[in-house]
């Protein structure tokens, strides 16, 4: 079951729309972000702990207005893009890619419950991501995480990214994409 609560928005990714075994024996399932998915941002961000606030917006609690929320929901799928990893009891994952002022280049972000890190869900939605900016024509990506958050460290290292920038305790990380110049 993908979880699919409405009738697909223009220029939805159906190719995007995945199932994948974990260690530990789950399933989970995978799809591009829907604008009814709002409701799934904001309980995430009303029940995540402070460290998983934290280390996704650099403030233990934002303050994200609903205008945020349904923005960060509503993508155009090939500029902005974000997916939404499912277990059986609901959203554990969300990761996309926003292009930037430049707009051959995207931000990547990601965040996992914490129950769920550690088992590879990161990056398997990170290369898809991945894969599916540089089919779009994008050229660069582009990371920030915090210094200290050595598992996003990781995580991006073997996603490709190479960091180059460390500033008030914020790493920057890029990584080109195979074809681009």
């Amino acid at each position: 079951m993908l979880h699919r609560t409405t009738a697909h928005p223009p220029g939805y990714p159906e190719h995007l729309e995945r199932t994948q075994s974990l260690p530990n024996g789950e399933t989970i399932t995978v799809r591009p972000i829907l604008p009814s998915d709002a409701a799934h941002i904001r309980t995430a961000l009303q029940t995540a702990d402070s460290d998983t606030l934290y280390r996704r917006f650099f403030t233990s609690r934002p303050k994200i207005s609903d205008d945020t929320i349904a923005y960060l929901a509503e993508v155009d799928y090939r500029r902005r893009l974000a997916l939404v990893a499912f277990a059986s009891d609901g959203p554990i994952a969300l990761a996309r890619y926003e292009a930037e002022t430049d707009p051959l280049e995207a931000e990547i972000a990601f965040v996992v419950s914490p129950d769920w890190r550690g088992l590879g869900i990161a990056q398997f939605l990170g290369q898809m991501l991945l894969d599916e900016a540089e089919a779009n024509g994008m050229h660069r990506m582009i990371a920030y995480y915090l210094s200290t958050n050595d598992g996003a460290a990781g995580l991006l290292t073997r996603l490709g990214f190479v960091p180059d920038e460390n500033e008030h305790g914020v790493t920057t990380a890029h990584r080109s994409l195979t074809g681009a110049e």
